[in-house]
């Protein structure tokens, strides 16, 4: 849920591509997306920001055999649902999401620009397309002090229909 007055205060959310490329995947990440250990993942690795100051860092996985090249279709829309669609997964959902808290490793605490002594809140989440396969594993680190998550319900202020 967003506030109202935040949105009215606040420039657009934005991201940072800090990396794209294909590695091997193994244990979590593998059995997330139902592949085998050391299956090539295309790999896709974000800041999130908020009035220009870093929220998230995140880790995605998408499997290499169904979206060869998604990494630079990434990096022209930078939009994940506009690049899916250029694969032709005109909509997917999210299938689950695990939320814990997490030391950062020193480099995520750099990109959100906090102490490494600083729990962040780690999301684990994988999307799934209309068939029900798993198409995006993401593993995002968000600082905690900086954000609210609201899992399920209404926004205040949003017209139910």
């Amino acid at each position: 849920m967003i506030d109202d007055d935040w949105l009215k205060s606040t420039n657009a959310p934005s991201h940072t591509l800090l990396g794209v490329g294909e590695r091997a995947i193994y244990g979590k990440v593998a059995a997330a997306l139902k592949m085998r250990d050391g299956d090539i993942a295309v790999f896709l690795h974000l800041v999130g920001e908020a009035d220009n100051v870093s929220i998230s860092v995140a880790k995605t996985y998408l499997p290499a055999g169904r979206f060869a090249g998604f990494g630079e279709v990434y990096r022209k829309t930078m939009s994940m649902t506009a690049a899916l669609k250029k694969f032709g997964v005109l909509d997917y959902f999210r299938g689950v999401t695990r939320c814990t808290t997490h030391m950062p490793s020193k480099a995520d605490a750099r990109h959100l620009g906090q102490p490494a002594t600083v729990p962040v809140l780690l999301l684990e989440s994988v999307d799934i397309d209309t068939s029900s396969r798993p198409i995006v594993y993401h593993e995002t680190l968000y600082a905690g002090e900086r954000v609210q998550l609201v899992i399920g319900g209404q926004p205040e202020g949003v017209a139910r229909s």
